[in-house]
C-alpha cells in the first residue's frame, strides 16, 4: 500500500515537472518567433500597440507626429530597431549639443533617459518623475529636506531644486547658475514675505554697511547656513539662541565658536576681546549668566550693520517687537551705548571708566 502511494507521488511530480517543462518550451518558441511586420506608414502608437504613449499628458514630439524613425531604425519591415545614434548624441541630434562648461551632470554627459521618458511623461520636459522627486533618485540629500528641522523652503515647492542648480551644465560649482552668493541673492536681494513673516533682504542689509560679517565678506554663505536642511533654525550649520535672553553654555553657541574663540564669552584677559573696561570682559558680562544670559543677537546683526563690529541701531524686543535701541558710540579706545535696556554706559579699554 505503502508503495503504491509513493508510485503515485512520484508519477504525478514526472506529470508536473512535464507540464512545466512544456510550458516554458511554449514560452520560449513564443520569444523565438519573428517579429511581426510593420506596415509603411502606420501609425506605431495605436490602441493595440503602444497605447500607453497615447495616454500621456506630454508626448514626445516625434512621437506624436509618428515620426519614430527619428529616433528607431527599423530593420527592413520587420519589427526590429536599433538607436538612431547612441546616448545624449541620439538626442542632440535635435536638441543639439549642451552648452560646454566647466560642471557637467553626470546622466546629461552619459545617458539623457535617466531623467527624460524619451517618448513622453505626465511631468514638464518628460521627466520620469517630478522635481524634487526625481533628485531624490540619485540624491540622497533631496531626501534630507524633508526631514530637517528647517528646510530650504524654495526646494520644496515650484521649481525646487532647479530654482538653484542648473540641470545639464554650468560654470560653477554644483551646476549653480552663478557663484553661490550670487545664487542666493537671486532670492535674497529682496524681502521675502513667507507663512506671516518677513525675511529681510541680505542685499540690503550689507549695502553700504558700515560693516560686514567676514562669511559674508569672504562671500560664504554656507559658514552659516546649509543650503537644503539643518537640525537647527535657519538653516543654521550649529547650535545658536534665537531668544534675546538665553542660559550661557559654549554649546549654545556651536555657531559663532566655530569662529571666535570661546575666551570672548569666559576669560578676563586683555586677548579675549576688545569689548572691555580696562581688563573686564564685557562680553562675558552680558552672555555669561546661566539664567539670564544677552545673546549675540541682541547687539549685532548677522551679515551687515551701519556701525562698527556689526552693532545693530536697534533690536526687536518682546513679543510685539519693540525696536528697542542701542545708540553705540565708538571711541579711540572704547566706545558707549545709551540703549533701551539700561542707563548710558561707557568703557575705556586704556583708561577703564569708573562704574556707578
Amino acid at each position: 500500500m505503502r508503495t503504491s502511494r509513493n508510485r503515485c507521488r512520484r508519477l504525478s511530480e514526472a506529470l508536473l515537472s512535464a507540464a512545466i517543462l512544456a510550458a516554458a518550451v511554449r514560452a520560449g518558441a513564443c520569444a523565438a518567433e519573428a517579429p511581426k511586420e510593420i506596415k509603411p506608414d502606420a501609425p506605431c502608437a495605436t490602441s493595440a500597440c503602444h497605447a500607453d504613449i497615447l495616454q500621456l499628458k506630454n508626448i514626445h514630439a516625434p512621437a506624436a507626429s509618428n515620426e519614430c524613425t527619428a529616433c528607431h531604425n527599423p530593420k527592413g519591415n520587420r519589427h526590429e530597431f536599433t538607436p538612431a545614434a547612441r546616448g545624449p548624441d541620439l538626442c542632440a541630434s535635435c536638441h543639439g549639443p549642451l552648452d560646454k562648461k566647466k560642471v557637467l551632470h553626470k546622466p546629461a554627459g552619459e545617458d539623457c533617459i535617466t531623467c527624460h521618458n524619451p517618448h513622453g511623461s505626465e511631468n514638464k520636459d518628460f521627466l520620469v518623475s517630478p522635481v524634487p522627486d526625481l533628485c531624490s533618485n540619485c540624491h540622497e540629500v533631496a531626501k534630507e529636506i524633508a526631514k530637517g528641522k528647517s528646510s530650504h523652503s524654495i526646494a520644496l515647492e515650484g521649481k525646487a531644486c532647479l530654482a538653484c542648480h542648473n540641470a545639464h551644465t554650468s560654470d560653477f560649482e554644483h551646476l549653480l547658475p552663478a557663484k553661490p552668493m550670487a545664487t542666493c541673492l537671486g532670492c535674497h536681494g529682496q524681502p521675502i514675505v513667507q507663512k506671516g513673516r518677513t525675511i529681510p533682504s541680505v542685499k540690503n542689509e550689507i549695502t553700504g554697511a558700515q560693516s560686514v560679517h567676514g562669511p559674508i565678506r569672504d562671500e560664504d554663505c554656507a559658514s552659516c547656513h546649509a543650503p537644503h536642511a539643518s537640525a537647527q533654525i535657519a538653516l543654521l550649520t550649529a547650535a545658536y539662541p534665537a531668544t534675546f535672553y538665553a542660559p550661557f553654555a559654549p554649546e549654545t553657541y556651536g555657531l559663532c565658536f566655530q569662529c571666535h574663540d570661546q575666551s570672548l564669552a569666559t576669560d578676563d584677559t586683555k586677548a579675549a576681546t576688545s569689548f572691555r573696561n580696562g581688563t573686564r570682559n564685557l562680553h562675558a558680562l552680558h552672555v555669561n549668566d546661566k539664567v539670564k544670559g544677552r545673546t549675540c543677537l541682541v547687539c549685532h546683526a548677522p551679515h551687515g550693520a551701519g556701525l562698527p563690529h556689526l552693532i545693530r541701531g536697534s533690536v526687536p524686543f518682546g513679543p510685539a517687537g519693540w525696536p528697542l535701541p542701542i545708540r553705540f558710540q565708538e571711541t579711540k579706545s572704547g566706545g558707549g551705548c545709551a540703549p533701551g535696556c539700561h542707563l548710558p554706559k561707557a568703557y575705556d579699554r586704556e583708561k577703564p571708566v569708573k562704574e556707578d
